[in-house]
């Protein structure tokens, strides 16, 4: 991705402005295991190992797209042929990335840290 566009046209004023990203190809790893305890639970684990696509050049605090790695846990339960019940965790660890900002007064370093936890319960009736 080269840049990050938006326009808004609301109530009578235009708003139009790009981030520049400048993304770079990015490799990413990744391993999942599921494994049946019974006929009805299931476990699931997962890791992606990736680095981050955002030179530290371009990074904004509007658009801290800087998360590498994630983790991941994993559980569903089938109670019939038709219906069952999934849960998901997903951790991704603090990434930090460090750009010069122009304050009108001088260079000032930015640093971004971000991080992420994601949880998901999903109920599926099959038909």
């Amino acid at each position: 991705m080269k840049d990050f566009k938006m326009t808004f046209d609301g109530s009578g004023s235009v708003i139009d402005f790009a981030m520049p990203q400048n993304w770079k190809d990015q490799n990413v790893f990744e391993l999942g295991v599921a494994y049946l305890f019974t006929p009805e639970l299931a476990g699931r684990i997962g890791v992606n190992i990736s680095d981050n696509p955002i030179p530290d050049t371009y990074v904004n605090p509007l658009f801290p797209a800087t998360i590498k790695n994630h983790y991941t846990l994993g559980a569903g339960y089938a109670f019939s042929k038709n219906t069952s019940v999934d849960f998901s965790f997903v951790y991704a660890p603090e990434v930090k990335s460090t750009t010069m900002v122009d304050t009108g007064a001088g260079l000032v370093p930015l640093t971004i840290s971000h991080s992420q936890m994601n949880e998901q319960i999903m109920f599926s009736y099959r038909f």
